[in-house]
């Protein structure tokens, strides 16, 4: 236990983008599991937890991954939105993940605009990231939690991936002009997302009928 509490105090300072890398690292063939993501970033919290489920989302993955990692998302997110102030997993949901070479390979794509905004963000605007600005930042994550559960194939996914990932680096910078900037791109996803599953129903219907 004391060798987990050094590592914990040791990683709380570094970039997240950083511990984000050394997940990639290992067995191509493994799996990186949510318990894995949970051990390495819970001293992260929230914010950290939010981006590292979404990232397989924001481009085109194996279908089935945006239920496990929207579960996932919206579980925290209702924690967060009641006023948790320490994420929590159940183990069922530990022990499920994703491969670790197909997290890579996204992840590669991702890093170096995760790098950027960590450059440039910096604390402002906290009314939005912190008391009841954060239990709001909750109850919107859980609702793009949900758009991106929705059964619209090939990008249905991906608009609200990208905002939950904006969001969650706000969070993480305690950044709220990034946080807004999320806001923004999470109604244009909840947008395009309602606009696509209507489409399908309307085409469905004219096929019906």
């Amino acid at each position: 236990m004391a060798g987990t509490g050094k590592l914990s105090m040791s990683a709380a300072g570094r970039r997240t983008s950083d511990l984000l890398s050394e997940l990639a690292v290992g067995d191509p063939d493994g799996q990186v599991t949510f318990g894995e993501i949970f051990h390495r970033l819970e001293h992260k919290a929230f914010g950290a937890l939010f981006l590292v489920l979404a990232i397989p989302n924001c481009f085109p993955m194996v279908p089935g991954i945006s239920v496990i990692t929207g579960c996932a998302i919206l579980l925290l997110a209702m924690q967060l939105a009641f006023g948790r102030e320490e994420p929590w997993l159940p183990a069922a949901i530990r022990t499920r993940g994703f491969a670790r070479g197909s997290f890579a390979k996204v992840l590669d794509k991702a890093l170096p605009w995760i790098v950027r905004v960590e450059r440039l963000a910096s604390p402002r605007l906290q009314i939005l990231t912190s008391g009841t600005g954060r239990q709001v930042f909750g109850a919107v994550i859980a609702v793009l939690a949900v758009a991106m559960m929705l059964p619209v194939p090939i990008i249905g996914n991906i608009p609200p991936g990208i905002a939950i990932a904006v969001l969650s680096l706000g969070l993480l910078e305690h950044d709220g002009r990034v946080v807004a900037v999320g806001y923004a791109l999470g109604t244009v996803a909840v947008i395009a997302v309602a606009s696509m599953l209507a489409g399908l129903v309307m085409g469905f219907e004219a096929i019906a009928f």
